[in-house]
């Protein structure tokens, strides 16, 4: 209950405070075993979590229509010129997770302003942050990354791997958030 209703608030405060989220794109480490350097596969993208990724879009279908939501914002790398977030508990496989939305909008003449008067001509992705259940990422506060395109397709990073699960780039990043919650918006700027 303490942490659904952290949440709530942060997504209240998300329309007074903006989340300005350097980009945290970063390459695989190299793992030392011995005589030969092995580069770590990614700890994401597999088939469970891509499951878990169609099951979840399905799930949030009408999620535009939510009432915790912030207005339109300005953004930053790697989500987008301007952002629109958005937060609910949500059954996903018949358990309530809470969900983080973030809308990301970019394109010629995108501003806050632009992208409200006509959202879908500048939508280019939604990125999504859900925690899951107890155990599945301890070290990171359970949280389960996600980025889809316009249409529900997953991305795909740069392997060609899908961006869903415990995705290295995401988790590099919102470990920076205040507070250790892996949230920036509710950080003190």
């Amino acid at each position: 209950m303490k942490r659904m209703l952290l949440l709530i608030g942060v997504i209240v405060l998300v329309t007074a405070v903006e989340g300005v989220i350097s980009g945290c794109q970063q390459e695989p480490e190299d793992v030392d075993v011995g005589m030969e350097q092995v580069q770590e596969g990614p700890l994401y993208g597999g088939e469970a979590d891509v499951s878990f990724a169609n099951s979840l879009w399905t799930s949030i279908q009408g999620y535009e229509n939510w009432k915790l939501k912030s207005d339109f914002y300005p953004g930053a790398s790697p989500h987008g010129a301007v952002l629109r977030m958005y937060y609910n508990v949500v059954n996903v496989n018949g358990e309530p997770r809470h969900v983080i939305i973030k809308d990301n909008y970019g394109g010629e003449g995108a501003n806050p302003e632009t992208v409200a008067k006509n959202p879908s001509q500048y939508l280019g992705a939604v990125t999504i942050m859900v925690q899951r259940e107890e155990g599945f990422d301890p070290d990171n506060m359970n949280w389960y990354y996600v980025g889809f395109m316009p249409d529900g397709t997953l991305n795909m990073d740069p392997q060609n791997v899908p961006v869903a699960g415990k995705v290295t780039s995401c988790l590099d990043c919102h470990r920076n958030a205040q507070g250790g919650d892996f949230i920036f918006t509710n950080d003190k700027t």
